[in-house]
């Protein structure tokens, strides 16, 4: 079968930048010189990875957020391994100010199809970021509104015991996980946090309606 490219692209290809292609041949010049270093500067790495982003793709440079801007919400937590997964970079979209796409950063070293360097979770990059789109903030939500409602006023670190199972990572991502689970269906109206009685140290949460999970 033939296919035309008319099929595909009605509108045509966009016309060929002369600026942009020298620009793009400059910004990946730096980048491989960087690699060929024994070692290699991250923020090259970084404003590669921008550039490609915001230059090429042409992606709003002001959708962009990385660091603190990335909402918890977009953190996965993998407790039977255990890692927390964090994107580095997330795309948001320019009518929804929602996540649309979650990019990982890895050294241009790392094979996407191999297990990560270093992890204790013997996993690609690929299989990991499969994995955390995959597990929904939800989850952590019912948890900790089961808990909620099931006594109806409870301290907030008692539900976080409650939700982290035993272990020694109870302290570490599952307790970040329940943190930002309670956090969130405060936001939602789900319960309410009563003021810390004198001396306490962790506020009561109190049970109201039932949120859509």
């Amino acid at each position: 079968m033939t296919v035309e490219m008319g099929d595909y692209f009605p509108q045509g290809l966009d016309a060929h930048d002369p600026e942009h292609a020298r620009l793009l041949r400059l910004a990946y010049a730096e980048w491989d010189e960087s690699f060929q270093r024994k070692r290699p500067d991250p923020a090259v790495h970084g404003a590669w990875i921008k550039f490609v982003l915001t230059k090429t793709l042409e992606f709003d440079e002001e959708l962009l957020a990385e660091g603190q801007a990335i909402s918890q919400t977009l953190h996965a937590e993998m407790p039977e391994h255990p890692e927390l997964l964090r994107p580095s970079i997330v795309i948001n979209d320019p009518a929804t100010k929602k996540a649309r796409l979650l990019i990982q950063k890895y050294p241009r070293s790392q094979h996407l199809n191999k297990y990560v360097t270093g992890s204790r979770w013997k996993a690609s990059p690929d299989t990991r970021m499969r994995d955390a789109t995959s597990r929904s903030p939800k989850d952590a939500q019912r948890s900790v509104y089961s808990a909620v409602r099931e006594a109806g006023e409870i301290k907030r670190s008692a539900v976080v015991k409650a939700v982290a199972p035993p272990g020694k990572f109870r302290k570490g991502h599952q307790a970040t996980a329940a943190k930002q689970a309670i956090n969130a269906l405060i936001e939602q109206g789900a319960f309410v946090e009563i003021s810390k009685g004198r001396g306490s140290r962790s506020g009561i949460l109190r049970c109201y309606e039932l949120p859509n999970l």
